[in-house]
């Protein structure tokens, strides 16, 4: 893991952090991998850390990470909102679906 740019931000109260990270014969980390990574490196808390976006270079094993590491807890509330949806599953067996298809 490679720190290339790291800019600090005190009115947002936050790091914005450019990282590369190596996967040599492996597929590319998750999101939940790289925050741990990023905390263990830098010594911040993985609450605090937000993934902006793992993008992969061309023809390497390599993946540049864009985050923003956020001072207190309260920053992070502010400013990031949860944008992942629970995802509902609705069970229908094939025999209902055909029935409720033949009856239409």
């Amino acid at each position: 893991m490679k720190v290339t740019k790291e800019t600090d931000f005190p009115l947002l109260s936050r790091k914005e952090v450019l990282v590369e990270i190596g996967y040599q014969g492996k597929p590319t980390p998750k999101e939940e991998e790289i925050k741990k990574q990023l905390a263990e490196a830098l010594k911040e808390k993985e609450e605090l850390i937000k993934i902006k976006k793992i993008a992969q270079l061309y023809g390497e094993h390599k993946a540049r990470v864009f985050a923003y590491i956020y001072k207190t807890a309260e920053a992070f509330k502010r400013f990031e909102h949860p944008n992942k949806k629970k995802k509902v599953k609705k069970v229908e067996s094939g025999k209902e679906k055909g029935k409720e298809q033949k009856a239409k």
